[in-house]
């Protein structure tokens, strides 16, 4: 017999041991010795009672997690129907068995043992006396009938034949002598009851620090993903170089900059802009990474289709001075708007479907974009990857003239604090990802940042979108200068002390008070000089964690080796995770 089984016996023995004894007070107040036992009857019921609730109370928070979340009731069932089926069910058994592992051995000693002492309750509550049989069978025959009414007929003989019963003054004599052997007992119950609670307290334990475990091994896989993104973002930038055959002037290339939180997919956004003879022909598309191994099993699906779902609000927009306007255009005003985080909303096709976009290799990128497909234009490919593109819009402008962040910061209103935040987290974590790769070889000012009009609202630009200038089909692409960390990260501190205000730092009187500098390394000098003056300002703007993000970017990779990746991890949990926090706090606040 399983020990889960033990543990409904016993449950269906509590009842029958707590109910006999309320049969025996009757038969004391007859028998005519109640006040003898009343105060030791009471101190055995009530402990018994606790007893009992504190092992059914062990049973339920055993069987919690046990139960199918379709079947909240069967908890309920079991308890209600210890005898039922459902305690010999192997299902249950095999996860309680899965649920406690290596206590599980303990659990059936621990419930074994609770069943011996139940039966040592009964043998010495004497429940199987004949006086205490016939009164107790007698008023259960009763049903509802007058407890009394039962008792005297039981007890119609004459009081000197009640007083030589030697069944109820066997009863009585043990009831009174057997005090402490009942508090031992009920001692030894509470001690089983306890160890069971430790057992399933360990267990309790041990699932909460075996799921910490995985939550810290998944969180440093992530991590350690962040932190090695820019060589599968060289990886891409090679495979488009080497896909860009054609000779057409006028393209540009964007390179839209995420925020990743998890890279289960390896995935990038870019545009590509092209000049026709009056307007632009712009394509965005989606390129993921899709290891060779996997993609070939017919059990895997990839990402056939996107489309950005737009939150509640998304249009909302900050009307600007007509320095913004487009062209000529001085009826309409240029306005900016931030897009509140796009949902993906990923349409999921079976591998098999896509069989004759595996088959198709991109030999020339321009090429296949003009062949405008639905779901895959085709993959490039890779030493051990392929990199399936794929369209997430199409369309026209008249003029393309992105807004750069240099310029947005000189604009009237100034953005809201959240966008602010929004855009800071965005090339904190781009520069994590990016720096050291094609992609972004030197440094992130604030001329590199530029945000892409809305082809259906010409005059707003998407501020949640942030891009960089990816031009891999120009020459000069491949002799970029390589900057060094200590150089480039103190470039993107002034860029968030920036952002912190929603003003330029040249503007301010921390930096004119240093005067004006020809030389772009003395020039740089004196904007880090000036940006750490004005990090004082930072904490009442925005807050320590904000202000202890702009000042690690500033100073704090002075301190640091650079000749390995380590500086990515510090930088994830000393300026993204921070700044994850700060833009999260406002939205939320």
């Amino acid at each position: 017999m399983s020990g889960f089984e033990v543990a409904g016996l016993v449950l269906g023995a509590l009842p029958l041991v707590v109910t006999a004894l309320e049969s025996y007070s009757k038969l004391a107040k007859i028998a005519g010795f109640w006040r003898e036992i009343r105060r030791e009857y009471r101190k055995f019921d009530a402990d018994l009672k606790c007893q009992r609730l504190e092992f059914i109370m062990s049973l339920r928070v055993l069987l919690l997690p046990l139960v199918t979340a379709g079947d909240k009731e069967l908890i309920n069932r079991l308890i209600a129907d210890p005898q039922g089926d459902a305690w010999k069910d192997h299902e249950i058994e095999t996860r309680l068995k899965a649920k406690l592992q290596d206590q599980y051995e303990l659990f059936e000693k621990i419930v074994y043992e609770i069943k011996q002492v139940v039966l040592d309750l009964e043998s010495e509550l004497s429940i199987d006396s004949e006086a205490v049989q016939e009164a107790f069978d007698a008023s259960a025959s009763a049903g509802t009938q007058d407890a009394g009414g039962t008792w005297r007929k039981i007890f119609s003989r004459r009081r000197a034949e009640r007083r030589e019963s030697r069944s109820v003054v066997k009863f009585k004599a043990k009831f009174l002598n057997g005090v402490q052997t009942r508090a031992n007992l009920l001692s030894d119950f509470a001690k089983l009851n306890k160890n069971l609670e430790t057992v399933l307290n360990v267990s309790d334990k041990q699932a909460e620090i075996a799921k910490t475990q995985a939550a810290i091994a998944s969180k440093s896989a992530i991590d350690d993903a962040i932190c090695s993104f820019y060589l599968h973002a060289a990886r891409l930038f090679n495979l488009l170089l080497a896909s860009w055959k054609c000779t057409c002037p006028g393209h540009s290339a964007k390179l839209q900059l995420q925020h990743r939180t998890t890279l289960t997919e390896l995935e990038f956004r870019l545009l590509f802009a092209t000049s026709k003879d009056s307007y632009w022909e712009l394509h965005r598309i989606r390129i993921s990474q899709g290891n060779r191994e996997i993609i070939e099993r017919s059990s895997r699906c990839i990402a056939a289709n996107f489309k950005p779902k737009l939150q509640p609000g998304h249009r909302a927009t900050a009307p600007v001075k007509s320095a913004m306007r487009m062209g000529t255009n001085t009826a309409q005003p240029k306005r900016v708007g931030l897009l509140s985080p796009p949902v993906p909303e990923i349409t999921v096709t079976p591998a098999e479907t896509m069989e004759a976009s595996r088959t198709q290799v991109i030999h020339s990128l321009c090429t296949s974009l003009g062949e405008h497909q639905e779901s895959c234009y085709g993959y490039l490919h890779g030493e051990d990857s392929r990199y399936y593109v794929h369209p997430v819009s199409h369309g026209t402008i008249d003029n393309f003239a992105p807004l750069s962040l240099a310029e947005l910061l000189t604009r009237r209103p100034k953005l809201r604090r959240l966008q602010r935040l929004a855009i800071s987290l965005t090339l904190a974590s781009s520069f994590l990802q990016l720096f050291d790769s094609p992609w972004l070889p030197a440094s992130l000012g604030k001329g590199d940042i530029q945000f892409i009009a809305d082809p259906n609202d010409p005059g707003a630009f998407k501020l949640d979108q942030p891009h960089i200038n990816s031009d891999f089909f120009s020459p000069s692409s491949q002799k970029q200068r390589r900057a060094k960390i200590k150089e480039s990260l103190p470039r993107l501190g002034v860029v968030l002390i920036e952002l912190c205000f929603g003003e330029p730092l040249e503007v301010q009187s921390y930096r004119e008070e240093l005067g004006i500098e020809s030389d772009a390394k003395k020039s740089a000098a004196l904007d880090l000089a000036a940006a750490v003056t004005w990090l004082g300002d930072v904490n009442e703007e925005a807050g320590p964690n904000y202000a202890a993000t702009i000042e690690w970017c500033l100073t704090g990779i002075r301190t640091m080796p650079t000749d390995t990746q380590e500086w990515r991890k510090q930088m994830l949990w000393k300026v993204v995770r921070p700044l994850e926090e700060c833009y999260r706090n406002l939205r939320e606040g």
